[in-house]
């Protein structure tokens, strides 16, 4: 009885400890509390900041992709050309079936003052997609009347759908 006696004041003791905890905390005001751990509030700020920028870069970033199923439909129909921005040599060995090579630094003004692009939406693509996507962003910035995509996943992605792809031996 008597050790039955302890655990009942030990329980007693406790609950008047998380009493006082309660009021100290509900009498805290938020003021108060931003003052205390101002620190927490800051990374906190600056997290929320990077997470929405994140997400209006990407958001901005998928608004110029077009994925491998869509181009291919698009060039079938005599509506798009694609456009190899990657080397000379990889150009050859392998790029996808009717593809027009285009060097990375002339893209500008090729695409820009090129009579075969005209009233076509221009699928750009590199191994990855991730440069070409870069690319489109930048050319669409200088000139907003192209009709300019990047092709999702590259070159890899058009591989990995087992869509055609040829070959120059020249």
């Amino acid at each position: 009885m008597n050790n039955n006696y302890g655990r009942f004041t030990d329980r007693i003791a406790v609950l008047r400890f998380l009493y006082d905890l309660k009021g100290y905390i509900i009498t805290m005001t938020f003021m108060e509390f931003f003052r205390a751990e101002w620190i927490w509030f800051a990374g906190l700020a600056v997290v929320f900041i990077l997470i929405i920028m994140n997400e209006i870069k990407t958001v901005k970033q998928k608004a110029f992709v077009i994925s491998s199923a869509k181009a291919l439909q698009l060039s079938n129909n005599d509506e798009a050309v694609f456009v190899d921005m990657r080397d000379a040599d990889t150009f050859k060995k392998s790029h996808i079936p009717s593809a027009v090579h285009v060097p990375s630094d002339q893209l500008a003004t090729k695409l820009v003052d090129g009579s075969r692009f005209k009233d076509k939406v221009i699928v750009l693509y590199c191994d990855s997609g991730a440069t070409s996507t870069e690319k489109v962003e930048k050319l669409r910035k200088e000139n907003p009347s192209l009709n300019l995509f990047s092709l999702q996943g590259g070159l890899n992605a058009w591989l990995q759908t087992n869509l055609p792809v040829e070959s120059s031996k020249k």
